[in-house]
This record gives C-alpha cells, sequence and structure tokens, in this order.
C-alpha cells in the first residue's frame, strides 16, 4: 500500500521551493546593496597615492598637464606621464579617459595656447610599476623634458612603486558581483515563479476533479498501484497522477496517444520524457529521466506499465498517428 502522507503532502503547494526563492532573492538584493555602497564608499574617499602600499587601491588625481603616451602594456594599454601642481603619475588612460584629457593632452604641447583647460580628475585602481616599465618611464621622461633628472635612485621619491590604471579594478569586481548575483536573482524569480504555477495547477487539478477527490485518492493510496517516486507519477487503477509539474490529473480514457521522447546533446541521450496526449489536444510530459542505466531500466518499465493501462491509445511518435490522433480529439 502506498504511503497516505506522502500522497496528502503532494496535494499541497511546497513550502520548500517558495522558502528557497525567498532566501535567494532577498539575499541576492541584499548583497547588490552592500556591494554597491561599498563600491560608492570607496569612490568617495580614494586613497592618496603617496600613502598606497600595494596594488588594487583606488585612487584619483587631478591632471593639469600631461605628456604624450610612452609606453603600452598588452598591446593595447598606453602609459602616460599625467601631472597635477605638484607631482608626476604614470597612468594607463582607457578610451574614455583619454577623451577627456584631450584638451588638456592638445594644451600641453601647444606652446602658443592662452587658456588652459579645466583640470580633469582621473581615477583608477595602483598597479606596480615592474623593473620594465620604469627603465622605459625613465628614458622617456629625461628624452622628453631633455635633461638627465629622472634614475633609479630618485625614481620613487617621484613617481612612487604604483601607476594608475582607469580601467578601474573596483569598477570591473562590482561589475562581476552584479551579474553573478543577477544570475543567482533569476534563479530564485525562476523557483518562485515555479511554486506560483505548480499551486495554481494544483488548485486548477482540486477544483476540476473536487467531485471524485476520494475516489483518486483511495486509488492513489492502494497496492495495486504504481508509484514512481523519482518521477513523481502514480498510475492508478483508473488516473495518470502527474507531480513533476504541480499537481496534474488524467483518465486513461481520456489519453488517445503516447509516445517517448528523447532530448540529445551532441549526439548523446541526455533526458528521456514520455507524453501523453489527451482528447483535447494537450500534450503532457509525465515522466523525465536524466540518462543512466538505472534511470533507463526504470523509464522502459514506465512507459510499458503505462501501455498496458491505455490499450486502446495510439503508441510511439510518427506521421500516421499524427493524423490518426487528429480525429479522437474532441470537437470544440
Amino acid at each position: 500500500m502506498n504511503d497516505e502522507k506522502e500522497f496528502i503532502k503532494n496535494t499541497k503547494p511546497r513550502s520548500g521551493l517558495l522558502i528557497w526563492a525567498i532566501i535567494i532573492v532577498s539575499s541576492c538584493i541584499i548583497l547588490e546593496f552592500l556591494a554597491y555602497r561599498h563600491l560608492q564608499e570607496t569612490k568617495n574617499d580614494p586613497a592618496i597615492l603617496s600613502d598606497i602600499s600595494k596594488e588594487g587601491e583606488y585612487t584619483c588625481i587631478d591632471v593639469d598637464y600631461m605628456t604624450d603616451y610612452f609606453a603600452s602594456r598588452e598591446g593595447k594599454k598606453k602609459i602616460y606621464f599625467l601631472f597635477d601642481l605638484n607631482y608626476i603619475y604614470a597612468v594607463n588612460l582607457n578610451k574614455n579617459a583619454e577623451k577627456r584629457l584631450q584638451k588638456i593632452l592638445d594644451y600641453s604641447y601647444d606652446p602658443f595656447a592662452v587658456e588652459k583647460p579645466d583640470t580633469v580628475k582621473v581615477c583608477g585602481t595602483t598597479r606596480l610599476i615592474d623593473p620594465k616599465l620604469k627603465e622605459l618611464a625613465i628614458d622617456s621622461y629625461n628624452e622628453i623634458f631633455d635633461k638627465e633628472f629622472l634614475d633609479r635612485d630618485n625614481f620613487e621619491d617621484y613617481l612612487t612603486s604604483y601607476y594608475i590604471d582607469t580601467d578601474s579594478e573596483i569598477d570591473a569586481n562590482f561589475l562581476y558581483q552584479s551579474l553573478l548575483l543577477t544570475f543567482f536573482s533569476l534563479i530564485g524569480l525562476s523557483l518562485l515563479y515555479t511554486y506560483f504555477k505548480n499551486a495554481k495547477t494544483l488548485k486548477e487539478t482540486l477544483n476540476l476533479h473536487s467531485h471524485e477527490m476520494e475516489k483518486i485518492k483511495s486509488e492513489a493510496v492502494s497496492s495495486e498501484t504504481l508509484y514512481y517516486k523519482k518521477s513523481k507519477l502514480y498510475l492508478t487503477k483508473d488516473y495518470i497522477i502527474n507531480l513533476a509539474h504541480g499537481f496534474e490529473i488524467y483518465k486513461y480514457e481520456d489519453i488517445v496517444w503516447v509516445y517517448p521522447y528523447e532530448l540529445r546533446q551532441n549526439g548523446y541521450v541526455t533526458n528521456k520524457f514520455i507524453y501523453v496526449v489527451t482528447k483535447d489536444s494537450k500534450v503532457h510530459p509525465i515522466s523525465t529521466l536524466t540518462t543512466n542505466k538505472k534511470n533507463n531500466a526504470k523509464y522502459d518499465e514506465i512507459y510499458r506499465a503505462l501501455l498496458i493501462k491505455v490499450p486502446n491509445a495510439l503508441e510511439g511518435y510518427t506521421e500516421d498517428n499524427a493524423e490518426k490522433a487528429k480525429d479522437r480529439y474532441k470537437k470544440v
């Protein structure tokens, strides 16, 4: 005899699904808020470059003058000398920063310029100046200003040990976190949608079969009923009770067509389905199992048991059966 408590449990909305959906969505919202607040706090209080002692720190400078780029990294990053009124900085400028600084670059190389452009704030994260870049910076600076001023001994007094990368790491990290949290939020929303969809299906099914629920319950818990827990499927004396998509009940007398279906990926069968088509021409998946030796045997068992229950139904998916099924549908 089948477990009556389990059957009754299956006739109620699965609150666990709702709880997990709420936990996932609410957690993602909270984490997104905290990540955004941290981003804003960091941007509102950037570190001073001279105080920085590690990579990945967010900092800003106010640019008054600049040189053209003196080095490139990774085939696309261009390193410039930027100046405020007191210090020199080595800075990698992305396309947006280059555009914002174009007037200052033009002014810095125009001996006849009269009006100085407004100061431009440039921000980014720190990167360690490696030995090769240091040598390029020393040679380029001395060449640009035509004097042997910068060397290995005084380098860190003027440019520190870091250059600024305007492809801000904190922005990239926030974007990555945001995309990850959005992904998990979508999973949570999907669970939420599934819960309400299944709850709606359950309610509609109970209303539709309210006049015969005692009979359905009696058959469900009968020792003659076949219950496939993994497939969430009951095959009773007179009904299919399908729990895979909420709670659905089909009478054997209403089934006109049964056929299997295999989902393939890269040439391999990954999932097996059993579909039944009812007199109203609706197609219902009643068993979905991933492919492995044990599941394949269970799938074959379910399919054979179902065919015994519906001896008059069309069996297998063929064009001929598709045409014959049309004659068996209820005419609306």
